[in-house]
């Protein structure tokens, strides 16, 4: 009778296992898709911005980083398998999967989806950087024009040494300065 109840409660484990081990599967698609359906809404929002097309190119680098991101994500830990598959694989953990199992390198991968996300929407926002307004030009030429007024090497000196150059530069500036401080 032994016998008959650890085999029940074996199998009762091993179902436990199997169940619990869905939650994390669901929990890295739900998170693949979150991530996947983001970047797909600003791309595709990237298509109709005029300009854009400019950043298409590098969408595909971006879908690779995603994806390989989601498989890291969605690895498991360890293999749920009976002996025989244990004692082939030589252990619970895949000889070539157990490095990606782990919480480091699932950290790593989504890390790099958020940056990736990130970058996107920075691709996004800069799709119409491009100036397409008529007075665009004449807008720069403004700002140009005050940078370099407040940039001027006139402007880096002090009041003082800029007076005191003025006056012995100036000799009727010196002469009313005189003047103005005699009487």
């Amino acid at each position: 009778m032994p016998s008959e109840s650890a085999a029940a409660v074996s199998s009762f484990r091993r179902g436990d296992q199997v169940r619990i081990s869905i939650t994390p599967d669901r929990q890295a698609f739900l998170i693949a898709v979150l991530f996947l359906a983001s970047n797909y809404y600003l791309w595709i929002g990237m298509g109709r911005i005029p300009g854009a097309e400019r950043f298409q190119p590098y969408t595909k680098y971006l879908l690779m980083v995603l994806v390989l991101g989601a498989i890291v994500w969605g690895t498991p830990h360890t293999m749920i398998a009976d002996s025989k598959e244990l004692a082939a694989m030589g252990g619970s953990h895949h000889p070539f999967l157990g490095a990606l199992g782990v919480m480091s390198a699932k950290n790593t991968a989504v890390n790099l989806m958020i940056l990736t996300t990130f970058l996107s929407f920075l691709l996004y926002r800069r799709a119409n950087i491009r100036p397409i307004v008529p007075w665009a030009r004449s807008g720069d030429m403004i700002f140009r024009m005050a940078r370099d007024w407040v940039m001027a090497q006139y402007r880096q000196k002090s009041l003082q040494h800029i007076t005191s150059d003025s006056i012995t530069q100036d000799e009727s500036l010196a002469q009313f300065l005189l003047a103005a401080t005699a009487q």
